[in-house]
């Protein structure tokens, strides 16, 4: 359903694109396939909606996306990005600082309770944080903390090659 949603905006269709989200909203709830409590559904409306006003370029709306009820722990950082960007598409770098300053609050949680995804939530900051920097004219620094989420990517990929023996990656 992910990849129709997609495929719906990007090729134009935003009629069509409600289908899959009002599908996914219509559906009992559930438990995770691999044995935890998380409920798929929660997670797949939040990347929905995320989808939607970033694959439309809908700032206003995505700087004001809604929390998505029933979230696990950890993935309102998602939203505060979308928050973030649109925020600063927007022209509001106030705003988009107020939700980096969100997602370090989240950052900080996960730390202290020494949970396996603080590197995730970090980098979420830090793109946050660079579309806030941007929003400022701080766009070294922006530039800056991009290149370091990007050659983080790069040697999380290319360690994953030893797995890939064909060398294909991510």
């Amino acid at each position: 359903m992910e990849f129709l949603l997609c495929a719906y905006l990007q090729s134009g269709r935003e009629a069509e694109a409600q289908k899959p989200i009002g599908e996914v909203k219509a559906l009992p709830k559930m438990k995770s396939m691999y044995g935890i409590d998380a409920d798929p559904q929660v997670f797949a409306l939040l990347s929905y909606s995320v989808s939607y006003v970033l694959e439309l370029y809908q700032w206003e709306e995505a700087a004001d996306l809604a929390l998505t009820p029933g979230t696990e722990f950890g993935d309102d950082s998602i939203t505060y990005l979308v928050r973030a960007i649109g925020s600063a598409r927007g022209g509001y770098a106030e705003q988009a600082r107020g939700n980096v300053v969100e997602i370090e609050s989240i950052y900080n949680q996960v730390v202290a309770k020494k949970l396996p995804f603080a590197d995730w939530v970090d980098q979420v900051r830090k793109e946050a944080e660079a579309w806030a920097d941007h929003a400022e004219d701080k766009n070294d620094h922006a530039i800056s903390l991009l290149r370091e989420i990007a050659e983080k990517q790069k040697r999380e990929c290319l360690g994953q090659q030893v797995t890939f023996p064909l060398g294909k990656c991510c």
